[in-house]
């Protein structure tokens, strides 16, 4: 038979138990609706800004979840309905920096599985004419060579995207 906390944990995530069946198990469990199986899936964009050969890195605020919480990552957002990605893009660094960039080329899809959300992450390499930035959501911000981007604590689904830089 399952511990207590074992039971607890199978009922928050949307399992009934059925008591004793004579001749069977001591108990099982059944799966009450397909509502939280279904992982809450949220897609974005990010931007590899670079000017002078240095990329802005941009650190989030304290939040709920620990494993997001003061971690790096690159600016960017989600992408609101009838929105590009570009525009999307564009906007949300606007918005977050007080910048204007210019949106260069693809670099790459990221698929991350946090705890409580699947991410699907489009990232960009964007360039900028003029470095001067105002930070309106997150905390901190440094613009680092490749090579320097390594001494940064990143969230997980941006260390793709860094790995792939380091890689060039």
């Amino acid at each position: 038979m399952f511990k207590l906390a074992t039971d607890q944990r199978l009922q928050s995530k949307g399992f009934s138990i059925f008591p004793e069946i004579p001749g069977h198990l001591d108990c099982f469990y059944y799966f009450r609706g397909i509502r939280n199986l279904k992982m809450k899936h949220i897609s974005v964009v990010a931007a590899v800004i670079i000017h002078q050969h240095k990329i802005l890195c941009v650190r989030r605020g304290p939040a709920k979840y620990a494993y997001i919480s003061e971690k790096w990552e690159f600016p960017g957002g989600k992408i609101e309905e009838n929105e590009t990605k570009i525009e999307a893009l564009s906007r949300e660094i606007r918005e977050e920096l007080h910048m204007t960039i210019s949106v260069d080329a693809f670099l790459m899809t990221v698929q991350h599985q946090y705890p409580d959300f699947h991410l699907t992450m489009d990232t960009f390499l964007c360039s900028c004419a003029d470095n001067t930035l105002t930070l309106t959501e997150h905390i901190d911000f440094k613009w680092l060579e490749v090579s320097e981007m390594r001494t940064l604590d990143w969230a997980e689904a941006d260390v793709p995207i860094v790995e792939k830089l380091l890689a060039r």
